[in-house]
C-alpha cells in the first residue's frame, strides 16, 4: 500500500545529526528518494520502484553513490538505482544511468519515470514548497497522485545504514515514541521488505542533544500505534527501543 503524494511540510529543527557526520568525518550521502507506483496501478515489485539521487549541480554527478548504494539492494533493483541534476530555469534533467549522461525536457522526464514503474498517470493538486530540493518539488507537481515519494534522510555507505532522523517525539510510559505520518510509514515497511536486501538496515532516529541517541531498527513488522497529535494530525507512533551513547552511536555508523 502507498499513499498519494500530499503537500509538503517542514519543521523548523535543524538536523542534529549531519554536523555530527562532519565532526568525526563520517560520509554521507543525503537527497534520496524512493519513488513507488502505487499498488492499485502496479503490484509487480520489480517494476514499481525507482531510487533516484538529487545532485544539486551537474559537476557533482558521479556514479559512486550509485555503485554504492546497489551493494545494499535487492539484485533486480540495481539498475533501477539513477542519479540526475534539474535545471528548474529551463526545465531539464540530466540522468546518470550506468556512468552515462542523459537530458531530458521536464515532460519527457516525467514520461519516463512513469514508464519504467509501468505506471498510470494520475492527476494530483499537490505542490512543493519552496523549501524543498528541485526534484523534491518535480515529483509532487508532475508525477501526479499514482505515484508515492519516500525521502531518505541519510545513507551511511560504510554500514548500510538509511538513517530516518525525527525530531518529534512523544514521552511515554516505557520510553520516547517518535510520531511519523502513516504513508511514510507504511512506504518505509514496504520497502525495507522489497527492495533492500539484509546487509541494510533503516535506523528511525531521535536525539535532543547529540550525546544520547534513540533508534529503532525498522522492519516490516515494526509495531506502531496510530495516534492522533494536536496541530500534526493523525499518524503512528513508533517506541524507540534502543539507546546508544555518542562513542557508541559513532562506531555503529562507521560499521
Amino acid at each position: 500500500m502507498a499513499i498519494e503524494v500530499k503537500e509538503e511540510k517542514f519543521g523548523s529543527r535543524p538536523s542534529m545529526l549531519e554536523p555530527l557526520f562532519k565532526q568525526n568525518e563520517i560520509f554521507y550521502e543525503k537527497n534520496i528518494f524512493v519513488i513507488t507506483c502505487r499498488g492499485e496501478f502496479n503490484r509487480s515489485t520489480p517494476s514499481r520502484y525507482l531510487i533516484l539521487k538529487e545532485f544539486l549541480s551537474s559537476e557533482e554527478m558521479q556514479s559512486r553513490f550509485l555503485e554504492t548504494i546497489s551493494n545494499f539492494l535487492k539484485d533486480f533493483m540495481r539498475d533501477r538505482v539513477w542519479g540526475c541534476h534539474l535545471d528548474e530555469g529551463k526545465e531539464a534533467v540530466k540522468l546518470l544511468y550506468k556512468g552515462e549522461t542523459f537530458t531530458f525536457s521536464y515532460r519527457d522526464f516525467k514520461e519516463l519515470l512513469l514508464e519504467s514503474m509501468d505506471c498510470k498517470f494520475e492527476r494530483s493538486s499537490a505542490r512543493g514548497s519552496d523549501e524543498a530540493t528541485p526534484l523534491s518539488r518535480f515529483f509532487r507537481e508532475y508525477l501526479g497522485k499514482s505515484v508515492s515519494v519516500t525521502d531518505l534522510d541519510f545513507f551511511i555507505p560504510s554500514s548500510g545504514y538509511f538513517l530516518e532522523e525525527k525530531t518529534f517525539v512523544l514521552e511515554e510510559d516505557g520510553g520516547p515514541e517518535v510520531y511519523i505520518g502513516l504513508g511514510q510509514f507504511i512506504s518505509l515497511r514496504e520497502l525495507r521488505t522489497d527492495i533492500l536486501n539484509p546487509r541494510a538496515k533503516i535506523l528511525l532516529i531521535y536525539t535532543e542533544d547529540a550525546r544520547i541517541f534513540y533508534l529503532k531498527e525498522l522492519s516490516g513488522k515494526t509495531e506502531f500505534r496510530r495516534k492522533t497529535v494536536p496541530g500534526w494530525g493523525s499518524g503512528v507512533s513508533v517506541r524507540l527501543d534502543k539507546t546508544l551513547e555518542y562513542e557508541e552511536f559513532i562506531k555503529m555508523l562507521r560499521g
